[in-house]
C-alpha cells in the first residue's frame, strides 16, 4: 500500500493525500485533493494500479463539474454521456502520459469484461445502445470485439481526438441529442397499444377452424373447473379483466425515455466494483485524518493559577500541619510562606549550578561562533603592507568576520499525571533549572503542563468547544477533558516568575492533596502533540528564533487520541460523536482493523500506527510540520524488569533492551534512538533526579587526596543531576 501511495504521487506530480480506507472503488476529491483507494481481498496489482491511473487522471485533467458524483442540471442520462466520454478523454491522456500504464488498464478492463461486470460478454454488449458499445470499445480496446457501425465510426473519431473537458461536453451534447431524436422517432413509429389489439383481433379471425376448435375447448375445460355448484365467480373475471387493462395501460407510460438512453455499461461497471467490496474481508486499514486544532480553546494559562489561591488549589490533609478543612485567608498566607521556604531553599541549592552552566554556555557558543570565523580581505589597501608590493601581491587589509549563530527557543511539556506523583518534585526541580537557565541567557521558552483531570467547568461540553459536528468521520481529536496548563513563558515579568516557581514548588511538593482540574490524573501526550503544532506556530510569531526545541518530559505511555464518529439516531438522523482510536493490536484476533494510518492533510504524510507506536508516529507528524527538534526525557524505575518491560512497550526487542540497560546502569541515563525523537533519554527515577548543590563532606583528618577526590565527585555529581539541562546546552551552544 505504501508502494501505492508512492506510486499516486508521482502520477501525480503533486503530494496528494492518499488513502487506504474500507470504501468500494476508487475515488478522488479535486477540491481537498484526497485520493481514496480501496481494499479488495483479492484485487490483483494491475487493477489496482488501473484504479490509481484512473483518479490520478481525474485529478490531472478533470474539473469539479466533470466528476461522476456531480449532478447534471441535464438529468441522469447525459450526465452518464459525459461519464463515458470523460473517463475515455482522462484515460487517454493519463496513458500517454505513462504509457506504461495502457497495458494495466487493457489488460484490467479486460478481466472485468469476462467477469461480465459491463452487464454481459461481448455479444450482449453488441445488441446495447451507441453510448455502451463506445464505453467498452475506449475501456477494452479496439480488439474487444465491440461493433461500431460505418455511421457510427465518426463518434468514435471524435471521442479519441478530444483533448479538453470543454470537446467532451461539445461532444456529448450532440451524441445525446442524437439518440434522443432517434428514440423519438421509433417512439413514434411504434403502434398503440388499441392498434395492436385490433391486429390481434384480425388475426384471431383469420385464423383455420382448428384454432376454434381449441379455443372452444379451452372454454369448455374452464366451466368443468368451476366445479358442480356453479360458473367462475363474477370477481374473479372482472379482476382477470381489470389486470388484462392494467397490462395495457402501462405500455409507454412506466419506462422512462431517460432510462433507455442512460450508459447501461457505466452504471453497471460501478455496481459490479462495488459488488467486490465487503465488510468481512475488505476492511483491513483503518486511515485517520488530522486537521487544524487551535490549541487556546484548552490552555490555562499562568495568570489563572497566580490568581487562584493556594487553598482552593490543594485539598485538606490530615498528615501535613499546613492542610486543614479551613480555607481562610490566614490558611492561606500559611501556604504563600511555605511556597517561598520551598523557592529560598531551591535557589541557595540550584543558583550556583545554574551561573556555572551559564558560564560553559558561553564558552562552547564562543568555542563554535570562533570554528565557524573567517579572514576575508576588505578591498581597502594596508599602507603597512605598501612597502612589499614589489614581491607582495598581498596588500590589501584583512577582517575576521564571525556569521551569527543560529537562535534556538524552547517549549517544554510537563507530565501532570497521577503515576508521577513520586518524581514530580524533583522534576520539578530539574525544570525550574532549566527554566531559570533560559531566562538568564535569554532564550525563549513556554512551560505547560499536560493533563486530562475532570472538573465541573470541563465536563459535558467538550463537544462545543471542539465543534465536531463539522469535521469528517475519523478526524483526531484531543481526548475529553484535555487541557494545557502554562507554567512559565519569557514575557512574564520578574515577580509573576518568582511567584510561579513558588507556586509549582509547593504544588509538586503536595500533589498527592491538588483539587479538582489541577490534580495529577492521565497521560495525553498523543492529545498534546495534535495541538502542539498550533502551540509552536503562536511562539514562532512571538518569539522570531531560527530553531525551536520541543522538550518531552514524561513516565509512561500515552493515552489515545479520539476520533470523530458518525451513527444514526432513531429518528434517521445522522448524529456525530467522539469515540477512542483504537490501533490494532497482535493480541486482538477479532478485531477486523490489521491496518492503522494517520494520514496528516497538511504535509501529506502518513504513518502506519499500532498500540506500541502511536505516539511516535505523531511526534513525526509533529516534526513534519513545524521542523523542531524533539527531545524526550522519560523517567523511569531503577529496576531492570521494568527498565526492559517499558523498552519493549515502545516495540523494542528484548535484546536491544537488555543493551540499553547496561548503558542505563552505568550512566543513570541511556539514550534511546527509534522512537521518533531526535533524542530521547531514559533516566532513572528516585534520589537519581535529586539536584545537588556540590557540597560534599570529609573526615578532619582527611589527606590532601581525598579531598581533592571528593571535591571531583561532587563536581560530577552536581552536573550529572541536571541531565535534562546539560543535553540542552549541547543541543543549543
Amino acid at each position: 500500500m505504501n508502494t501505492k501511495d508512492i506510486l499516486a504521487k508521482l502520477l501525480a506530480t503533486e503530494n496528494l493525500t492518499v488513502v487506504h480506507d474500507n470504501v468500494p472503488t476508487a475515488s478522488f476529491n479535486v477540491k481537498d485533493r484526497v485520493l481514496t483507494l480501496p481494499q479488495w481481498h483479492d484485487m490483483k496489482d494491475y487493477t489496482y494500479d488501473h484504479l490509481v491511473g484512473h483518479e490520478v487522471g481525474h485529478a490531472l485533467y478533470t474539473p469539479e463539474q466533470g466528476l461522476h458524483d456531480v449532478v447534471s442540471d441535464k438529468g441522469k442520462a447525459f450526465k452518464s454521456y459525459l461519464n463515458v466520454v470523460e473517463d475515455a478523454r482522462i484515460e487517454k491522456l493519463i496513458q500517454r502520459k505513462y504509457q506504461g500504464l495502457r497495458r494495466e488498464f487493457v489488460k484490467s478492463y479486460r478481466k472485468m469484461l469476462a467477469e461480465n461486470f459491463f452487464g454481459g460478454d461481448i455479444d450482449d454488449v453488441n445488441e446495447m445502445n451507441l453510448i455502451d458499445r463506445i464505453n467498452v470499445y475506449f475501456k477494452c480496446g479496439m480488439s474487444a470485439g465491440v461493433r461500431i457501425e460505418k455511421d457510427e465510426q465518426h463518434w468514435i473519431d471524435e471521442i479519441a481526438l478530444a483533448e479538453t473537458w470543454e470537446q467532451v461536453v461539445d461532444i456529448c451534447e450532440r451524441l445525446y441529442t442524437e439518440e434522443k431524436e432517434k428514440q423519438e422517432d421509433q417512439m413514434q413509429n411504434m403502434p398503440s397499444p388499441s392498434e395492436e389489439m385490433v391486429q390481434g383481433e384480425e388475426d384471431d379471425e383469420s385464423d383455420d377452424e382448428s384454432y376454434d376448435n381449441g379455443y372452444q375447448d379451452a372454454e369448455e375445460t374452464e366451466e368443468e373447473s368451476a366445479g358442480e355448484d356453479g360458473d367462475i365467480q363474477e370477481s374473479e373475471i372482472s379482476q382477470g379483466q381489470e389486470t388484462e387493462e392494467s397490462e395495457y395501460d402501462d405500455i409507454g407510460e412506466t419506462t422512462n425515455p431517460e432510462d433507455e438512453l442512460t450508459s447501461k455499461t457505466d452504471q453497471m461497471l460501478r455496481d459490479a466494483i462495488d459488488g467486490q467490496h465487503s465488510m468481512d474481508s475488505g476492511c483491513t486499514t483503518k486511515t485517520y485524518m488530522t486537521t487544524n486544532i487551535d490549541h487556546k480553546q484548552f490552555v490555562k494559562d499562568y495568570k489563572t493559577i497566580l490568581n487562584t489561591k493556594i487553598v482552593d488549589i490543594l485539598r485538606p490533609s490530615r498528615e501535613d500541619p499546613y492542610f486543614s478543612d479551613d480555607q481562610s485567608d490566614e490558611v492561606n498566607n500559611l501556604f504563600e510562606s511555605k511556597a517561598s521556604k520551598l523557592l529560598k531553599e531551591f535557589t541557595v541549592n540550584n543558583k550556583r549550578t545554574i551561573n556555572y552552566l551559564v558560564k560553559e554556555f558561553e564558552m562552547k557558543k564562543s568555542a563554535t561562533n570562533y570554528s565557524r570565523s573567517y579572514i576575508s580581505k576588505t578591498g581597502v589597501i594596508d599602507p603597512v603592507k605598501m612597502n612589499s608590493y614589489k614581491y607582495n601581491d598581498d596588500i590589501f587589509r584583512k577582517v575576521n568576520i564571525v556569521p551569527d549563530g543560529k537562535n534556538h527557543g524552547m517549549i517544554m511539556y510537563l507530565d501532570w499525571s497521577g503515576s508521577m506523583v513520586n518524581d514530580i518534585f524533583k522534576t520539578v526541580e530539574q525544570t525550574l533549572n532549566l527554566v531559570y537557565f533560559c531566562r538568564q541567557v535569554n532564550i525563549p521558552f513556554r512551560v505547560y503542563a499536560f493533563s486530562n483531570a475532570p472538573s465541573e467547568s470541563y465536563l459535558g461540553d467538550y463537544e462545543e468547544r471542539m465543534d465536531t459536528s463539522s469535521m469528517p468521520d475519523n478526524t483526531l481529536v484531543p481526548i475529553a477533558d484535555f487541557k494545557l496548563v502554562e507554567f512559565f513563558n519569557n514575557k512574564m515579568s520578574k515577580k509573576d516568575f518568582s511567584d510561579m516557581s513558588a507556586r509549582l514548588l509547593i504544588m509538586a511538593k503536595y500533589s498527592r492533596y491538588l483539587r479538582d482540574t489541577w490534580r495529577l490524573y492521565g497521560t495525553p501526550l498523543d492529545s498534546t502533540l495534535l495541538v502542539a503544532s498550533s502551540v509552536y506556530n503562536e511562539f514562532q510569531r512571538k518569539n522570531p528564533v531560527d530553531i525551536v526545541n520541543t522538550i518531552i518530559l514524561t513516565d509512561g505511555i500515552s493515552h489515545y487520541c479520539n476520533t470523530t464518529i458518525s451513527y444514526e439516531r432513531r429518528d434517521g438522523s445522522m448524529q456525530k460523536t467522539v469515540c477512542a482510536m483504537k490501533p490494532p493490536s497482535s493480541y486482538n484476533v477479532r478485531n477486523r482493523i490489521k491496518r492503522c494510518i494517520i494520514t496528516d492533510h497538511i504535509t501529506k504524510n502518513s504513518f502506519d500506527v499500532t498500540r506500541k507506536t502511536s505516539t511516535k508516529n505523531l511526534i513525526k507528524l509533529y516534526k513534519g510540520r513545524t521542523g523542531s527538534t524533539v527531545v524526550g526525557y522519560h523517567i523511569v524505575p531503577s529496576s531492570k524488569n521494568s527498565f526492559i518491560d517499558t523498552l519493549m512497550s515502545f516495540d523494542k526487542t528484548r535484546d536491544s533492551s537488555e543493551k540499553y540497560y547496561d548503558l542505563f546502569k552505568q550512566n543513570n541515563f541511556a539514550n534511546v534512538t527509534g522512537l521518533g525523537y531526535d533524542k530521547y533519554f531514559m533516566i532513572k527515577g528516585g534520589k537519581s533526579l535529586q539536584t545537588s548543590n556540590g557540597s560534599f563532606e570529609v573526615s578532619e583528618s582527611a589527606k590532601k587526596g581525598e579531598i581533592l577526590r571528593g571535591f571531583r565527585t561532587a563536581n560530577k555529581k552536581k552536573l550529572v543531576s541536571r541531565q535534562m539541562l546539560n543535553e540542552f546546552i549541547e543541543e543549543i551552544s
